[in-house]
């Protein structure tokens, strides 16, 4: 009876497991260096899944799925639905004709401190057509497109946290992600 009881309790704590993540949290774990520095590559976080998207706010961290580039991305949601965003060059956002302040953005207009620290990336700076060499694990064009975008129904805009060396909304060819790939929200950081 015992061997019995053990093994109910390991079906029921896998099945548990298995529907926590499946459908309240789960672990994610950074790719890039495009949340710097608010995430760090190789960091792992815990996200809550997304059951309403409607109830996202501007400034929360998502985890989506790209279909364009076929992986899971963390970023942070900048637009929602109806939103009109402008984006400068140095990675300024003025959403509904209002500069959006985002005190998570450390680096607009020029290198993040990271970059000089770390010495890990190899980089191509705007401006000035040179070479900024650090190393060959990356290469990145220190700069982001800019425009005018209108959020669509059912549809986000996220940006990197490091906008000079960010691949998104702002690139892409069809630049929002869709409210059904949006996978979790990133539970808040502790530093």
């Amino acid at each position: 009876m015992p061997l019995t009881y053990i093994l109910i309790s390991l079906a029921l704590i896998a099945a548990l497991t298995v529907t926590i993540r499946q459908q309240i949290l789960f672990v994610v774990q950074v790719t890039s260096i495009s949340m710097l520095p608010t995430l760090k590559p190789g960091q792992r976080i815990w996200a809550w899944r997304i059951h309403r998207p409607e109830k996202l706010q501007r400034g929360d961290i998502v985890v989506f799925t790209s279909n364009l580039h076929e992986k899971t991305m963390v970023k942070r949601l900048i637009g929602i639905p109806g939103d009109i965003l402008h984006v400068h060059p140095d990675g300024a956002v003025f959403l509904n004709g209002e500069k959006f302040e985002e005190p998570y953005v450390h680096n607009e207009g020029g290198l993040s401190d990271e970059y000089e620290m770390s010495k890990k990336y190899s980089l191509a700076i705007c401006g000035p057509a040179e070479a900024y060499e650090i190393s060959k694990k990356y290469s990145l064009a220190i700069c982001g497109p800019s425009g005018a975008f209108e959020v669509p129904e059912g549809h986000f805009f996220v940006m990197g946290d490091n906008r000079q060396a960010s691949h998104d909304s702002r690139n892409w060819r069809e630049p929002y992600v869709e409210a059904g790939d949006l996978q979790g929200k990133i539970i808040k950081l502790y530093r």
